[in-house]
């Protein structure tokens, strides 16, 4: 029958993607509220960290500026806010990332309509201290900060948008400009919005490929990257945002999350599990969701059943994930309507240990570079082994997953090894295959040689002869 076998693929197809969502283990989730401090009209979160600390902004009432907040061992700090540089004209603060060791940054905004001023600030050692403007740009902003306290954001006026890294807190152009850097690794990787998005390294901008739909013109967002150099994030195909994962040159789409017409949230954790949002429209539902081992599950479905709130609280909106697997989302209670809530979700039991050695290519040629890499959760004491010896990959790596660029110098097969203990002593270990090949011979030339000067003689000798022995039988 014309078309059995391609509707008979696809019932196979679904089948073994049934099969695998079976066999996948979800976790389940605990649900705690992060309390709105009195007199405050909501807090909504926006970082959270491998500490278990948060960061995002308090709401007031009318004609009152948000405030920064921390959240830490079950209470939330009140940061405050910042006055404009020279002036007593305070703007409304929002934390927009943590540093494990509680270093905040974020962005105080002009509380005017429309606003004429944005900065970014920087808090540390309990105080909240603003950051440098980049002269000619009235709108900076802090929107990320890693583990070293690097910081990235952007600047832009009427005209222009740069991504800005900070050096002495100063904001530096990176990458080319109508761009904006929104998240930054242990590796000092930036993640960036652009057209195309990217990911600039040291000097280095390197596009993200486009999903299919995407044109010259598509503008497209990298929004969080962690240790192993994956990058997740948004583009735009018309009025819809579709959300990907970026692996070393690899872009593909997170399937089974839908497309957004608003412009989605998506974070990524060091062992690869990726939180964020969608919604079809500004006034429809949104979806948060949870996406792992290739299979997208709707936040809500994973709070346990046991969570004396499950039965009360609709998540809506998740923003971040930290190596735990804990998440910060906000939603709705039905015992108290009409007011949005922040979350804090940690899995009911921990995360089993888990380990995935990747590379970035499969076959180099001998004395090319590579990079390997890895995803990791709830482990410890990681050792490198294999490779050629001498080429970098050897002794102890870290266990939050991580990234080696290995050289070797001659051709064989090489099998690259990671070992980590667990906190139970097991140990856990992925290994990588990569050929090295031979660089290809240039065969000698056989095609001649350039002439020297006697035989070139030589020959225009004989080639007037011959013009003259012609001319003489005419």
């Amino acid at each position: 029958m014309p078309g059995s076998s391609v509707r008979y693929g696809a019932l196979a197809g679904l089948l073994i993607a049934a099969a695998a969502h079976a066999q996948t283990v979800l976790p389940a989730y605990g649900i705690t509220l992060i309390p709105a401090p009195s007199g405050s009209a909501g807090i909504t979160p926006a970082a959270i960290s491998s500490g278990d600390q948060e960061t995002g902004s308090i709401a007031f009432f009318a004609g009152q500026a948000a405030h920064a907040f921390l959240y830490t061992s079950g209470t939330v700090i009140d940061l405050g806010t910042l006055p404009y540089p020279g002036s007593t004209n305070f703007g409304s603060a929002s934390g927009q990332s943590i540093s494990n060791g509680g270093v905040i940054v974020g962005n105080i905004t002009d509380t005017g309509i429309p606003p004429m001023w944005q900065f970014g600030f920087m808090y540390t050692n309990g105080v909240l201290a603003p950051l440098n403007m980049l002269t000619g740009f009235p709108f900076c902003t802090a929107n990320a900060v890693n583990n070293s306290n690097l910081i990235v954001g952007s600047c832009s006026n009427l005209t222009e948008s740069i991504a800005t890294m900070y050096v002495n807190g100063t904001p530096q152009q990176i990458g080319p400009t109508g761009a904006a850097a929104n998240a930054v690794n242990d590796y000092s990787q930036v993640a960036a919005r652009g057209t195309p998005g990217f990911i600039y390294d040291n000097g280095t901008v390197t596009n993200i490929p486009l999903l299919s739909g995407g044109s010259a013109s598509t503008q497209s967002s990298a929004t969080s990257i962690n240790n192993a150099g994956q990058a997740v994030g948004w583009q735009l195909n018309g009025t819809t945002y579709q959300t990907f994962l970026y692996s070393y040159g690899a872009t593909t789409a997170l399937t089974g999350v839908p497309g957004s017409g608003v412009q989605p949230a998506v974070s990524i954790n060091n062992a690869g599990q990726i939180v964020g949002y969608t919604a079809a429209g500004s006034s429809a539902a949104a979806v948060p969701f949870f996406f792992a081992h290739g299979l997208m599950s709707n936040l809500n479905v994973l709070v346990s059943a046991t969570d004396p709130s499950k039965r009360y609280v609709t998540l809506t909106l998740a923003y971040g994930i930290n190596d735990s697997g804990q998440i910060i989302a906000s939603g709705t209670d039905s015992r108290t309507p009409g007011v949005t809530n922040a979350y804090l979700l940690t899995p009911t039991s921990p995360f089993n240990p888990s380990l995935d050695l990747e590379a970035s290519a499969t076959t180099v040629a001998v004395g090319t570079a590579f990079t390997l890499f890895w995803t990791a959760q709830s482990l410890s004491g990681c050792t490198a082994s294999g490779g050629g010896g001498g080429d970098g990959w050897q002794g102890p790596m870290q266990a939050n997953g991580g990234q080696q660029q290995v050289k070797e110098t001659m051709a064989a097969s090489y099998d690259f090894t990671l070992n980590c203990s667990s906190a139970g002593g097991a140990m856990q270990d992925s290994t990588v295959t990569v050929m090295v090949t031979a660089k290809p011979t240039i065969a000698p030339h056989s095609g001649g040689g350039a002439l020297d000067l006697v035989t070139l003689g030589a020959l225009l000798a004989l080639a007037l002869a011959a013009r003259r022995l012609a001319g003489a039988r005419r």
